[in-house]
């Protein structure tokens, strides 16, 4: 399917309010000043996405796995030199060594998990429906978080993409948040979300 203008407004809206969510508790947990914003988003064939980008964005990734009236997984990925830079900054250890220790990856798993269960969360109010997430497993080569195996097979024909642009104490960084559906499921993502957002719209 393609998103028409307003259905990728609404969406992206829904997406921001969760990103708004997630830099407010890392912010409160790190103690550090953290600003996300997700620019676009848009549908790919998962393949065709990961051929194009898999040079950029090759570095780093977060996984959770989520069941619902959608399932299927999401994934945030970091390049390797902006998520070290990230957990150096969050740890407290800038200027640190360049190795991604246990410590550094344990950070990042955390900042996904609280992205991705702010974004999912923001789309299952949308939904008014209920999703249980997996916990968040941290991968050193992206490449590894689509080839293992999920609990509910996706559908690679479509995955929703939103970049993600990451301020934190001056330091810009660029990722990406993929949420690849199980077959079907982005249909019905994208039929409730607009329509709670067309609904509210209207009564404005």
């Amino acid at each position: 399917m393609r998103l028409d203008p307003i259905q990728e407004d609404i969406l992206r809206e829904q997406i921001n309010i969760g990103i708004g969510r997630a830099a407010a508790t890392l912010s409160e947990l790190m103690g550090t000043r953290i600003e996300l914003s997700i620019p676009s988003v848009s549908l790919w064939d998962l393949d065709e996405w990961w051929g194009r980008y898999q040079a950029e964005l090759s570095g780093m990734a977060v996984v959770q796995d989520f069941v619902g009236l959608c399932s299927g997984r999401a994934i945030l990925i970091l390049p390797r030199d902006s998520g070290l830079r990230m957990a150096q900054i969050l740890g407290g250890e800038e200027g640190g060594s360049d190795e991604l220790d246990l410590e550094m990856s344990g950070i990042l798993a955390e900042v996904g998990n609280i992205m991705i269960n702010g974004v999912l969360g923001s789309l299952s109010n949308a939904t008014a429906s209920r999703m249980n997430y997996s916990l968040p497993e941290f991968y050193g080569d992206p490449e590894q978080a689509f080839l293992s195996i999920p609990p509910e097979p996706v559908d690679r024909r479509e995955v929703l993409v939103a970049d993600a642009d990451f301020h934190v104490s001056q330091y810009a960084v660029r990722g990406s948040l993929l949420i690849a559906f199980a077959r079907g499921g982005i249909e019905a993502l994208v039929q409730g979300v607009c329509a709670m957002g067309t609904d509210a719209w209207e009564a404005q």
